[in-house]
């Protein structure tokens, strides 16, 4: 490759501009990438970036090299207050891993307010994984535009909530499930399909069915002694 007329002889501002550019070259805010591996016990996940590096060669050439794995990277969950809103990562995941200014060693070992163990600025050792951000051919469809929703990428599960109505929803195609020390419902419920009981019903105030009264002060016409049954209900 043909040397420049800047490389024969650079100016004042060429060499300050390279050296610059030198110097940002190991300056890492952030990068995109796929997960590896992920240990459910630390928190952590082995992610590999997907934007590789154009190293230069003796020859002039330029080509492209993968930035290597990046180890015990910690997963930030949305999380405050005593709460915490997780979600399964699985290998192939994308993430945005972004990097701490300072060395995270003794903060992450420890927690509170630490020393930095080394004197490393922007390094690819100091990263956080951020899950959300995604590729074209993996992004989701059919996001709503009106409510907030948690759910399944397919779109076929979600908890939805409508900021102008107020109503919230839930859709699933498989079973919906809460165990509770106590489930209490303080407005009116609808069922539109049919209802099985376990362990019984009790039930305080009128009870009826088909618009009649079947509770404890509903009565019978017709009753007469012997083995007649009575009348259907008033």
């Amino acid at each position: 490759m043909a040397i420049s007329n800047n490389e024969r002889a650079p100016d004042l501002l060429t060499t300050i501009r390279d050296a610059i550019n030198a110097a940002l070259s190991g300056l890492w805010v952030s990068i995109p990438c796929i997960v590896e591996n992920y240990d459910p016990e630390a928190v952590t996940v082995t992610a590999q970036p997907t934007i590789q590096l154009q190293v230069g060669q003796p020859d002039g050439s330029i080509i492209l090299v993968d930035l290597p794995l990046l180890q015990d990277v910690p997963v930030m969950f949305p999380r405050g207050g005593g709460c915490t809103m997780t979600f399964p990562i699985k290998p192939g995941d994308e993430c945005l891993v972004v990097f701490a200014s300072r060395c995270i060693d003794g903060w992450w070992q420890s927690g509170g307010i630490q020393p930095p163990m080394e004197n490393r600025k922007h390094d690819l050792s100091d990263s956080f994984a951020w899950f959300g951000p995604q590729s074209q051919p993996n992004k989701i469809n059919n996001i709503s535009t009106s409510t907030a929703q948690l759910r399944s990428d397919d779109g076929q599960a979600y908890i939805e909530l409508d900021p102008a109505s107020h109503a919230v929803n839930v859709k699933t195609p498989g079973v919906f499930t809460v165990e509770a020390g106590q489930n209490v419902f303080k407005g009116p419920v609808s069922f539109e399909n049919s209802v099985t009981m376990a362990s019984g019903l009790q039930v305080d105030g009128q009870l009826q069915n088909n618009g009649k009264d079947v509770g404890s002060t509903h009565l019978h016409p017709g009753v007469q002694s012997g083995n007649s049954d009575t009348g259907q209900p008033k």
